[in-house]
């Protein structure tokens, strides 16, 4: 995630491992930039002029490549006065221009960011300076020694602290040559042991170093005894070498967080900058940014402004304050958000951001998004052979997304969502729908028009009109087809063979061929008037009535001459009237029927033949089903037969009255 435009993207599993408390950094030379102090290269340049002696050619060489410890070590033995006369400079050398904008605002965002949630620092720098006490806004602990875990609070100096007034003993003790490091790493370990340490203890982030720095090079050697945790370091690159630079921090087992090293890092300052703000904020500081971005939309997000990212991650926080926070902003935040949430962009890296243990093995086929991601095992329904129906629980962030879904019920979009991934409302989520739809009906009947207006102000789309009302209502009742229906009629069929017409199959023929409304998405949609009544339906969306299991027709065209289907029909009769009922009643609903009007006609001119033009329409099999049941009827009982069909003339809609006419005739 990019806290700034064009900044470093910092991975959500590093973010989480710190608000768990759980990361340390590791802060080196570049963090002192601003106060105008030098890299561990320039320090050496620094040196030499001071000491008056210049690199010779093998020194230079080692600078060159990155052997700037060895290059310290070998100045030292060389020149008169050895080591003594080499870090009598180092004072002057690292003397910092605190007048300098913003000389310590890098480090009072370390100080921050360092502090767990029981405000207890740990930081560690191998920076020799003392610009984290001069930074700190109260007096902080400095280990110049590595502490026992339990006492550690504080900035530790791994590899020395140079005091305002150094002696020469102060100087001594520093670990800058080839020498001290081999002593502090690989005789004597002390160091490498307190690293290793941290290593098993602790995610590291390294902060300030370059890719050629001696200090990495001890450390990731460290690592290297342990390495069951990641490390990641902030890395810079130039202009047109990010694939070089990024493999070799890979090379190093480092995972590097890449930015561009334009204008003395200001990307990195800037981006510790706003993160230790926010840290320091904690929910609220996720609360600003969230009201910052709600307004803004989605598809102006950028990999150089990737501010979608920052959205995710701040309604992720598990308190589900910054989500709560989005929802109940006024005007109501766009519906475009939604492509956002519904996004698969988390993986198993990320499972611990939503409670989830993750297992050893990485599954790399993982995705989730924030909308639909693994519960927590508190939330988790339990694994059973039986089940009541009732889904896993929420965590805190879905109860206000769900709330802010319900303030877009008037928009076709979500009903559209919702239909084409399974059309299943969570329970919770049914509830909130249900109160939202009562509330709308109560506002309208009770004649609340200016509350109304008000309303829909602040939320364009609360408040759905009758005819998206309708929709929704259909929904709950289980009459759209959603995308995940599986029911099979050659099952019913195969079943039909084997044995004789029973209560059993003649329920289950309801459920196969109870009509139902199937929606997409119109033409017309992006330019539909939200400011007008609509005069049909299908101004908000598209829609077809069908049946609930699929290839009805292609799948009773080979069977229903057989004698055993003519035989079975009959008994089905009453069930495929209620049905037809039910099909034209929905149509109804829909304003595209009435009692004196449908449009049967046009797609089933005769009721007598078949017409292929029918074949479109899969519901209009109940007609022909209802005549061939009728038909059987009449062979075998004529008086019930006109009984039959002399009802059919006292039932509404056009289609009975066909039928009866075709009885007639």
């Amino acid at each position: 995630m990019q806290f700034i435009p064009n900044g470093p993207d910092i991975p959500n599993e590093l973010l989480h491992a710190h608000e768990e408390g759980r990361v340390l950094f590791f802060c080196g030379a570049g963090i002192s930039y601003p106060a105008g102090l030098p890299g561990f290269g320039e320090l050496v340049i620094r040196m030499s002029k001071h000491a008056g002696e210049p690199l010779d050619r093998s020194e230079q060489d080692m600078v060159t490549q990155g052997g700037l410890d060895r290059a310290i070590g070998h100045y030292e033995k060389r020149i008169q006065g050895g080591r003594a006369a080499v870090r009598r400079g180092l004072p002057s050398c690292l003397t910092a221009d605190l007048s300098k904008p913003r000389a310590l605002t890098t480090h009072l965002a370390l100080l921050t960011l360092g502090k767990d949630k029981k405000d207890n620092l740990k930081l560690v720098t191998t920076n020799f300076d003392t610009l984290f006490e001069k930074a700190g806004k109260s007096p902080i602990t400095i280990h110049q020694a590595p502490p026992s875990r339990s006492r550690w609070n504080g900035v530790v100096h791994l590899h020395g602290r140079m005091p305002d007034s150094a002696s020469e003993e102060d100087l001594d003790q520093l670990i800058l040559s080839d020498g001290d490091f081999g002593q502090a790493y690989l005789t004597e370990g002390w160091a490498a042991r307190f690293v290793a340490g941290l290593f098993r203890d602790y995610t590291l982030c390294f902060v300030g170093y370059s890719i050629d720095d001696p200090v990495l090079r001890y450390m990731t050697a460290a690592h290297a005894l342990d390495g069951s945790r990641k490390i990641f370091a902030f890395a810079s690159y130039k202009r047109d070498e990010l694939d070089i630079t990024k493999q070799k921090w890979q090379d190093k087992h480092v995972i590097p967080i890449m930015y561009d090293d334009v204008n003395y890092h200001r990307m990195l300052h800037q981006t510790l900058h706003v993160w230790a703000s926010i840290y320091r904020d904690g929910v609220r500081g996720k609360e600003r940014l969230v009201a910052r971005y709600a307004y803004k939309q989605p598809n102006q997000s950028s990999s150089q402004n990737d501010f979608v990212s920052r959205m995710r991650w701040a309604l992720a926080d598990p308190s589900g304050l910054p989500a709560k926070c989005f929802a109940q902003l006024n005007p109501t935040p766009s519906l475009d958000w939604l492509d956002v949430f519904t996004s698969k962009c988390f993986g198993h890296n990320d499972l611990t951001c939503f409670g989830v243990q993750p297992q050893g093995k990485i599954n790399e086929s993982l995705s989730f998004s924030l909308l639909q991601h693994p519960a927590s095992y508190m939330s988790a329904p339990a694994m059973s052979v039986v089940t009541n129906g009732l889904s896993g629980d929420w965590d805190e962030v879905m109860p206000p997304l769900a709330y802010w879904l319900t303030r877009h019920l008037g928009n076709p979009k979500l009903l559209l969502w919702v239909v084409s991934n399974g059309g299943q409302l969570h329970r919770r989520w049914r509830r909130l729908v249900e109160n939202a739809l009562s509330h709308s009906d109560s506002m309208m009947c009770d004649g609340q028009f200016i509350e109304i207006d008000e309303v829909k102000e602040q939320s364009q789309y609360a408040i759905p009109d009758p005819m998206m009302r309708t929709l929704w209502r259909l929904l709950l009742l289980g009459r759209i087809k959603c995308s995940d229906c599986d029911r099979n009629i050659f099952q019913w069929i195969s079943h039909l063979g084997r044995e004789p017409s029973n209560v059993m199959l003649r329920l289950e023929l309801r459920e196969l061929l109870a009509p139902k409304i199937a929606l997409r998405k119109p033409y017309n949609l992006s330019s539909n008037k939200t400011d007008q009544e609509p005069i049909n339906v299908r101004e908000r969306v598209d829609w077809e009535l069908v049946l609930a299991a699929d290839n009805v027709r292609y799948a009773i065209s080979h069977d229903v001459n057989n004698q055993q289907w003519k035989t079975a029909l009959p008994y089905f009769l009453d069930e495929l009237q209620q049905l037809l009922h039910d099909a034209l009643d929905l149509q109804r609903e829909l304003n595209d029927a009435s009692e004196y009007r449908d449009f049967s006609y046009l797609a089933l001119p005769s009721i007598a033949l078949y017409d292929s033009h029918s074949g479109h329409y899969d519901w209009l099999v109940l007609v022909e089903l209802l005549r061939e049941a009728w038909l059987m009827v009449l062979k075998s009982d004529r008086v019930q037969a006109i009984k039959i069909a002399q009802s059919w003339f006292s039932l509404p809609y056009p289609l009975f009255k066909r039928l009866a006419l075709f009885a007639a005739s």
